[in-house]
């Protein structure tokens, strides 16, 4: 497989890369696959992450190794803003598929919503337990 790293690329590109994208690493000098998209960063923070497979170099081509989550700019600037991934050509699509929502932001979602329901049931609960000590102190 011949991978070649782009020279030139814009500041939302790694927003654009979709799993089995192929990206170059140059701090390491090697090429990662994408294993799952970018997720933007959490409130409050400034760097998304993405999750990629290393690879290293053998005689017979590139052998997969370990997947490791990298917290990354949508610019391909780490932390320090340095660029530390780099586009590599046709695995950074113009216009990419749309992602499906991770599971775990819908359950993020449901939860929420189930503490609110809890909250407003237990308010109901208090008032009832509140108007049945008003009714035993009346009849006492």
């Amino acid at each position: 497989m011949d991978l070649k790293s782009l020279t030139k690329w814009d500041e939302t590109w790694v927003t654009r890369l979709r799993r089995g994208h192929w990206v170059y690493l140059p701090k390491e000098n090697e090429y990662a696959q994408v294993v799952s998209a970018y997720e933007p960063p959490e409130p409050g923070t400034w760097c998304g992450r993405i999750m990629i497979q290393m690879t290293t170099s053998m005689y017979d081509g590139l052998h997969l190794k370990n997947i490791e989550q990298w917290f990354t700019q949508p610019n391909g600037r780490g932390l320090n803003g340095s660029q530390i991934i780099i586009p590599v050509e046709g695995n950074c699509p113009d216009d990419p598929p749309p992602l499906s929502e991770p599971w775990v932001r819908h359950v993020e979602r449901e939860l929420e919503e189930l503490q609110r329901i809890i909250i407003r049931q237990q308010a109901q609960i208090d008032q009832l337990h509140l108007d049945l000590v008003r009714v035993v102190i009346q009849l006492a």
